[in-house]
């Protein structure tokens, strides 16, 4: 599932997204409009494959220290945004 502005818009009162368990992918999941955020990113790192979005989102706090593969502040405060939404 894609995370836009536009999906997180149509939601109707009352309803919102939730992570739920966060087994969905860090980096091959839709994040961008469609896109995944590997797609955004020049490589990402051999011990960073299988990250799920539980493995990195703890405690409603993003531990990028647990994450081998740069991330650029854009790219970290866009997921906190998204997150930040849908939780």
């Amino acid at each position: 599932m894609a995370f836009t502005d536009e999906s997180l818009c149509r939601l109707k009162d009352g309803f919102k997204f939730r992570l739920r368990r966060g087994n969905a992918s860090l980096f091959y999941e839709k994040w961008f409009n469609g896109d995944l955020l590997c797609q955004h990113l020049e490589e990402v790192h051999e011990m960073d494959i299988h990250l799920s979005i539980n493995n990195v989102w703890l405690d409603n706090t993003w531990h990028w220290e647990l994450v081998r593969t740069p991330l650029h502040a854009a790219i970290k405060h866009k997921l906190s945004n998204i997150i930040r939404r849908i939780n």
